[in-house]
């Protein structure tokens, strides 16, 4: 603009975008839009400008810098200047020389400013070499190149009257021409805004030296460019994946001020990218599907606590068997009379079940209201006890008329069926066996029982050690997976306690001989033990209910972990930066150069990973909601490399499709093809994830080989998995191979996530630990990686954290559930012990007549509750001795091969107290018996 005149010189429109490069379906949707009339330009900061010496020959084809460039040998060097590649547009006006004849830039052919040519002392004919950086670079490497192009044409610049400040154009008073247009370059904050090139904020550090003449002319001319190529060549040289141009100039012929003209512009382009389909990088996201997509959710709650709750459902129901076996029985003669007297079995079938009805509808219902509360009791423990199971605690109680209807039928359903089959024992009884009080048929005892007994005992111990045996066996344990091989070994223990419980059944039916029990055990203790077998069926229901909860409550127990190198891969420390860094820190011949000396000292011997990151949902299992678009890190071949050396922190793998000569490495088969992967369905992209990832968060539940598609940016990307880690660091993300990433997003470029190891830590911490400072001058624990990293790399927001904190937190997801059951667990074993008490309670109003006969032979009270004591206990202990037996024999397999971890001390804690709960049910049937009225039971005998 003029200064006083305010009259526009310069008539087109710039488009340009922050990221600096257009992208080329951008630049030919605007050409097209405009009908032509759009100009793509194309600038880029040239290292250095330097005359070819005579002497040598000029290289048009270019090549690599090689050694530092000398002005002994290049005279003059012009440092950082803007190149523009740009061509001739009829709108806008072709390059024109002096005479204002149109100029033709050829291939091999630049045209410079008289600014250049006069600095350079340069003619016609003569041959400019241009350094400058490739636009993409690979592992951090900048790669410095040159291409030495001939001098066609000189043209002049013209001067301002006023330069260029900080905040204000530069005021000239003569038109400026093509070649004197400072906006040919974009806007770039650090680098544009300043007022002299020694503040600029480069990627790179500035090696060659700033003249005065340079200042002044960024003074004077800011970012008008001192060479101009034709488009063709700049795409050669400096185009990119990003896009091959920097600025699109939009001819105008009318007032450029007229702001209705920028507005009818702005129309045309939207309507020309609506029209053609395409997003640019934007696009409209359906919120509300998304967001009821995602509260879905990652982890299955309302299954998961069902299945949870049907240990303590199934307890419930063997407490309604019991029970009403011992309701039955106390009414057998009222039964009996009842057949007597006319009553057939159906009617009197048909009226113990609608009775059963009544009540069963009458619990259920209290069941619903206690089920409420219980219910709100779990969310309150899962926003404060539990909270790292949801990482979250706006969680809001929910429950519908539905819910509850369900619910109270099937509870009814439920109990009734269970009363129906408690009932099928009183098909045998005859009308004066049940006359007589008799509520349950004798069982006889036959030796082809007992040997049928005993092969079923022989045939579940053999299938339990087979199991874990199996599992064990390396070839097979790979296939099963660690799911598979802690399945394995539960399996096998279920195996073990169902054959500890059919021989705790038939030695209570008299089908084994137990007189050598006898010499080893009190008299008392083996009276009470045959006692027990008075009712072998109810007894050995009570027995197993104290093992299966003890069995349960220890073997899940076990699958709680803790994090180990494995987990961590051996690395100390993981980062996150906001801004990408664009060198791989795992070359070490690159830390001088970015560290320093003193820096890159304290960092040899530690190794740096760096990975590409696509950032989106977090998969792990720390994200309650549904992951849809789930990150994606790189993994770039230096990684690879990384573990192919020995190494005994390696990351531990549930699973792989790799062969034997790559199972010691995998992490090779995210590029074990030659070929691209497209991502498509016949040719997906191979993924390593975290098995927990799979499991619950992705639903992948096909193991290696299984293929799944992501919409990512508009596009279906198919992954197939090639490999599950197991309980890692990696949790959350997609892994694939760095050359899948930049083919897939090629708009990401650098490395944002960041793995260090600290032996110098490690080192340190032994030789504290075992007192020797003889090597230690400095007390003091070594400056970490994670502090130089995070200290150098503070303007890209680097925050270093603790791998050993991350995988703590992950598992913590995994260990607060394992103890959300083992709390269902305790529930149901405290039901069984309730349960106990209840049938101990029952079996001395049953025997009241027989303890009358044995107090008036001359057992005394004390005698008789000592008696009772040793039934309860010989009930409760076998229970909780036969469920922990059980439960060890999976555990200890488990704990060896699977890297489970030994039971707490709050699982002892816990069985403990339900030993103590049932030891004071069995003194509250001592009290009983002590206060029966013996005596008259005895007279109605």
């Amino acid at each position: 603009d003029g200064p006083s005149s305010q009259v526009t010189v310069s008539r087109y429109y710039s488009l340009s975008s922050e990221r600096m490069m257009l992208a080329d379906e951008f630049v030919e949707l605007a050409n097209t839009a405009t009908q032509n009339q759009a100009q793509p330009v194309l600038t880029y900061l040239a290292n250095a400008l330097m005359k070819v010496p005579n002497g040598e020959s000029p290289k048009p084809e270019g090549g690599m810098v090689t050694g530092k460039r000398d002005e002994t040998t290049y005279g003059t060097i012009v440092p950082y200047s803007v190149v523009t590649a740009v061509d001739s547009n009829a709108a806008l006006g072709p390059l024109t020389n002096r005479k204002g004849e149109p100029i033709l830039v050829g291939d091999q052919e630049v045209v410079i400013s008289d600014w250049l040519a006069n600095d350079l002392q340069m003619e016609r004919g003569d041959w400019l070499r241009i350094d400058y950086f490739q636009p993409e670079t690979t592992h951090g490497n900048t790669e410095e190149y040159f291409i030495d192009l001939q001098v066609v044409d000189i043209l002049p610049l013209t001067s301002p009257s006023r330069p260029f400040s900080r905040r204000k154009k530069a005021v000239f008073e003569s038109p400026p021409t093509l070649i004197t247009d400072p906006d040919l370059t974009p806007a770039v904050p650090g680098v544009t805004d300043q007022d002299s090139i020694n503040d600029w904020d480069l990627p790179f550090p500035l090696i060659h030296r700033i003249r005065g003449q340079d200042d002044d002319y960024w003074n004077h001319h800011r970012t008008t460019p001192k060479a101009f190529v034709n488009l063709a060549v700049g795409k050669k040289l400096w185009g990119s994946r990003f896009g091959s141009a920097t600025t699109m100039r939009i001819a105008n012929t009318t007032d450029p001020d007229d702001l209705a003209n920028a507005t009818d512009l702005a129309h045309v382009l939207q309507q020309a990218a609506q029209d053609s389909g395409q997003s640019f990088g934007m696009r409209f996201q359906p919120v509300k599907r998304n967001g009821l997509a995602a509260a879905s959710g990652s982890t299955p709650f309302d299954g998961l606590f069902l299945g949870l709750s049907l240990f303590v459902i199934a307890a419930a129901l063997m407490l309604i068997a019991v029970l009403f076996q011992l309701g039955i029985q106390q009414r057998a003669s009222q039964l009996g009379l009842l057949l007597a007297v006319g009553l057939t079995r159906k009617q009197i079938t048909r009226l113990l079940v609608k009775e059963a009805f009544l009540v069963a509808c009458v619990g259920s219902l209290v069941g619903c209201a206690l089920g409420v509360g219980y219910g709100r009791l779990m969310l309150t423990g899962l926003q404060t006890w539990w909270i790292d199971a949801l990482v979250t605690s706006f969680l809001e109680f929910h429950i519908t008329s539905r819910s509850l209807l369900i619910g109270y039928a099937a509870g009814v359903i439920m109990s009734l069926g269970t009363i129906v089959w408690a009932m099928r024992s009183t098909k045998k009884l005859t009308p004066c066996m049940m006359l007589s009080g008799q509520a349950e048929a004798t069982v006889v005892y036959s030796p082809n029982t007992g040997r049928r007994s005993r092969a079923i005992v022989i045939g579940l111990l053999l299938m339990g050690i087979l199991l874990a045996v199996g599992a064990a066996i390396p070839g097979l344990s790979d296939r099963l997976g660690s799911e598979g091989q802690a399945g394995t070994f539960v399996g096998g223990g279920f195996c073990v306690l169902t054959s500890f419980l059919i021989g705790i059944r038939q030695f209570l039916r008299g089908g084994w001989n137990a007189s050598s029990i006898r010499k080893i055990t009190s008299p008392l203790a083996w009276l009470a033990s045959r006692n027990a077998g008075r009712n072998p069926g109810r007894s050995t229901l009570t027995i197993g209910l104290m093992a299966m909860a003890s069995f349960l409550l220890i073997a899940m127990g076990a699958f709680k972990l803790a994090p180990s190198e494995a987990g961590r891969g051996g690395f100390e420390y993981w980062g996150l930066s906001s801004m990408p860094v664009y060198e791989n820190l795992a070359q070490e011949d690159l830390r001088i150069k970015i560290f320093g000396k003193q820096r890159a000292e304290k960092l040899q011997g530690e190794s740096i990973q760096c990975l590409r990151f696509k950032s989106g949902d977090d998969a792990s299992c720390s994200n309650v909601y549904q992951a849809t678009q789930p990150r994606i890190l790189g993994i770039p071949q230096l990684f690879v490399d990384y573990y192919d050396a020995e190494k005994s922190d390696r990351f531990t793998w549930a699973m792989h499709t790799a062969d034997a000569t790559m199972a010691r490495n995998p992490w090779h088969l995210l590029d074990s093809r030659t070929d691209a992967h497209t991502g498509t369905a016949d040719n997906p992209v191979p993924v390593v994830i975290d098995k927990n990832t799979a499991m619950y968060s992705l639903k992948l539940y096909g193991g290696a080989d299984q293929i799944f598609a992501v919409d990512y940016d508009e596009r279906t990307i198919h992954f197939q998995v090639v490999g599950l880690l197991s309980n890692s660091i990696l949790q959350g993300s997609l892994m694939i191979s760095e050359k899948d990433f930049t083919r897939l997003f090629p708009n990401i470029s650098g490395y944002r996530y960041f793995l260090s190891t600290h032996h110098k830590l490690a080192a340190w911490k032994d030789q504290m630990a075992q007192g020797d400072l003889s090597l230690m001058p400095n007390p003091e624990p070594p400056i970490g990686t994670d502090q130089i990293l995070e200290s150098h790399f503070n303007d890209q927001g680097l925050d270093m954290q603790s791998t050993q904190t991350l995988l703590a937190s992950l598992l913590a997801v995994q260990n607060t559930y394992i103890s959300a059951f083992q709390s269902l667990g305790a529930l149901g074993l405290l039901l069984g012990t309730f349960g106990l008490a209840t049938v101990q309670l029952r079996s001395i109003l049953e025997r009241r007549k027989e303890l009358a006969l044995m107090r008036a032979t001359g057992y005394s009270a004390q005698r008789l509750a000592h008696l009772v004591l040793w039934e309860n206990l010989v009930l409760l202990l076998s229970g909780l001795i036969t469920g922990i037996l059980a439960a060890l024999f999976a555990v200890l397999p488990h704990m060896i091969f699977a890297q489970a971890s030994p039971p707490g001390i709050d699982l002892l804690v816990m069985i403990l107290i339900i030993l103590l709960v049932g030891t004071i049910s069995g003194f509250i049937a001592v009290r009983a018996t002590l206060k029966a009225p013996l005596i008259s039971a005895l007279r109605s005998q």
